[in-house]
């Protein structure tokens, strides 16, 4: 997919990102905002799927996490450089 390089913003984006949520780190001119994306399946949605069955637990796990890289992504393709 190509980008409009024109479109995309200038100050880099540093990523740190773990199972339960990523920070997205804007430089921008001798200030930093943070943003944070959550993953939104917890223990306890797999304890309360779970009940429901091994693979109803599985696929909703995986939704959610699809949901979580798929909002990531949203983010960093707005920047020309990320570190």
């Amino acid at each position: 997919m190509l980008y409009n390089i024109k479109m995309m913003k200038t100050n880099p984006i540093g990523i740190w990102t773990d199972h339960s949520n990523a920070q997205l780190i804007v430089f921008k001119s001798g200030a930093i905002e943070t943003k944070i994306i959550d993953y939104e399946f917890t223990h306890e949605d797999k304890r309360d799927t779970l009940h429901k069955g091994q693979k109803a637990m599985h696929h909703k796990e995986q939704h959610e996490e699809l949901a979580y890289y798929k909002a990531i992504a949203a983010e960093i393709k707005q920047y020309h450089e990320v570190l």
